[in-house]
């Protein structure tokens, strides 16, 4: 749709808090424009191909869906299945220093919030704490191997995490 230049107001600037992209509510951070209509749009001026910003939606001063600090506890069933599933969430615009783990509640409340990024992961608590090598010339990972391997398949989206989770063998039995 065109707008003519006195139905924009251009050169608006946003941190990443205020708008997400309409079509995948990930949080929008730089410039954009507002027409007379109400809509918001990314880039600095008018340009027929930009793609249409939302105002984000979050809960009343974001405290329903900040997700708490957790640690969660292996049980019984846990030990016995030899793993435990964790969760991990961080803040977007914010460096390693925002990542929490969380309950698995938590961790579903913060798939709404286009404010947070999260991951589960498994985390090995049983079995041989280090490779084992097999007659036949194999290896059989052990628990430090495994959960250096699950921390580095969520590397991409929770930069940072293998850091964060420095005990490689916390919850061993």
């Amino acid at each position: 749709m065109y707008y003519p230049p006195s139905e924009i107001t251009p050169n608006l600037y946003t941190s990443g808090f205020e708008l997400v992209y309409s079509d995948t509510r990930k949080p929008y951070t730089g410039y954009y424009y507002k027409t007379s209509d109400g809509k918001y749009y990314e880039g600095k001026n008018y340009t027929p191909k930009a793609k249409e910003l939302k105002k984000a939606v979050v809960a009343a001063n974001n405290v329903a869906n900040s997700p708490s600090v957790a640690s969660v506890l292996p049980g019984d069933s846990d030990y016995e299945r030899g793993y435990m599933i964790r969760f991990v969430v961080k803040r977007v615009n914010s460096g390693p220093e925002s990542i929490m783990e969380v309950d698995q509640n938590s961790y579903i409340d913060t798939i709404k919030n286009p404010l947070y990024t999260q991951a589960d992961f498994k985390w090995y608590i049983s079995g041989p704490i280090e490779d084992v090598d097999t007659i036949a010339g194999y290896k059989i990972p052990g628990v430090i191997s495994k959960n250096s391997n699950s921390l580095l398949s969520i590397e991409g989206k929770i930069p940072g995490a293998s850091k964060f989770f420095k005990n490689l063998v916390q919850y061993y039995k």
